[in-house]
């Protein structure tokens, strides 16, 4: 596996977002979990899953509150995406877990919605357009290749966002707020793109 913390993954994103990657051709074979490399900013959350809640707030009818048990009972999709920050540091995953859609309409969204927030436990946040997060690809996994998804790579939930650089696809999640502005992450806010495309980018 290869590990980077925060120093020099900071390094990392400078050279992966600094400009739009350059399209290359894309491999479908699926990255071993001990193969797949881990991006954070050097601290590693513990979550205790009986405690831990996925709160959904800001534009809704009806903010949730929701336990793991209540995501496992949710429906769910399983597909294969590639997650990419730069040549050297992208991995090809199957993601099993419940379409951000569905979680979002169980809220009653409003359409009035520009950005939708995910925080971490491990204080990141980034954002994606609500027309992004509607999409039936956009995911919420709790598994990946087929087992619990490890802790280095989001226990319990880490968002999956086809077509976006992994600083998009936040880890460790706990909770997503709808708002009516353009929201900048941690990486966004200084200085990066919010739109975040990754190569061979189907969608913006």
């Amino acid at each position: 596996m290869k590990y980077v913390g925060f120093v020099v993954f900071a390094l990392l994103l400078a050279g992966c977002i600094a400009q739009e990657p350059e399209k290359q051709s894309v491999s479908t074979e699926i990255t071993p979990i001990e193969d797949f490399f881990v991006l954070d900013l050097g601290v590693q959350p513990e979550i205790n899953i009986e405690e831990w809640r996925l709160e959904v707030t800001g534009l809704v009818d009806s903010p949730l509150s929701l336990t793991y048990e209540d995501i496992l009972l949710m429906p769910s999709v399983t597909q294969v995406n590639l997650l990419y920050c730069m040549p050297g540091y992208e991995g090809i995953g199957e993601w099993t877990g419940v379409p951000l859609a569905f979680i979002l309409e169980k809220a009653g969204y409003s359409t009035e919605t520009v950005s939708v927030v995910f925080y971490a436990a491990d204080e990141y946040s980034s954002s994606i357009p609500l027309e992004k997060a509607l999409l039936e690809d956009t995911i919420l996994a709790y598994e990946m290749n087929g087992v619990t998804l490890p802790a280095e790579h989001g226990y319990p939930l880490k968002l999956v966002v086809p077509d976006k650089v992994g600083y998009k696809w936040v880890k460790w999640v706990v909770k997503i707020e709808l708002v009516d502005y353009v929201y900048e992450g941690y990486w966004e806010s200084r200085g990066y793109s919010n739109i975040g495309n990754a190569p061979n980018a189907k969608s913006k």
